[in-house]
């Protein structure tokens, strides 16, 4: 038993050096991505002069979280198929596209999607020098004056009878 136990242990302890080293040769091989997240004051959608770099907001590649410096840049390793996103903080909001959508995001896949059945996403070609996402400060409870105003017309409607029914099976 006490043989089985040191085995065990010598096999977990060889098989997370090697695992750590195969994470080390693969964050030096990606590419990282820089960008600035910034106030867009003027609502331009470009960084430029009235905007204002923000620190110490969410970015991320779906697989690591990092945090904007003090200038509101960021780095992130990214490959052939990498979603970088902004993780929306309290009293901000993303722009919108034309059609209302949130832009917090920048799709990079260089290639495009495969051939499917459905179009998938185009090339995006190479990345770009720096990625600046904008945010927009909001009112302070926009949020939950929006799920409120949704909750009150469910309850007109007779949707639901109480908020609680919301959080029935």
């Amino acid at each position: 038993m006490r043989i089985t136990c040191l085995i065990i242990m010598a096999l977990t302890v060889v098989l997370s050096f090697i695992l750590e080293q195969n994470v080390a040769e693969e964050s030096n091989q990606k590419t990282m991505a820089k960008g600035v997240v910034y106030h867009d004051v003027n609502g331009d959608g470009k960084f430029n002069s009235p905007d204002k770099p923000l620190p110490n907001i969410k970015v991320s590649n779906g697989r690591t979280i990092v945090r904007t410096g003090s200038d509101g840049t960021y780095y992130l390793p990214v490959d052939d198929d990498t979603i970088l996103f902004v993780i929306k903080p309290r009293s901000w909001r993303p722009p919108l596209s034309k059609h209302k959508l949130p832009r917090f995001y920048y799709i990079h896949k260089p290639k495009g999607s495969p051939q499917l059945k459905y179009k998938g996403v185009a090339p995006t070609g190479p990345l770009p020098g720096s990625i600046f996402p904008s945010i927009h400060k909001t009112s302070r409870n926009s949020s939950a004056r929006f799920c409120s105003a949704i909750l009150n017309r469910a309850i007109r409607r007779k949707s639901i009878t109480s908020p609680m029914m919301l959080w029935k099976n």
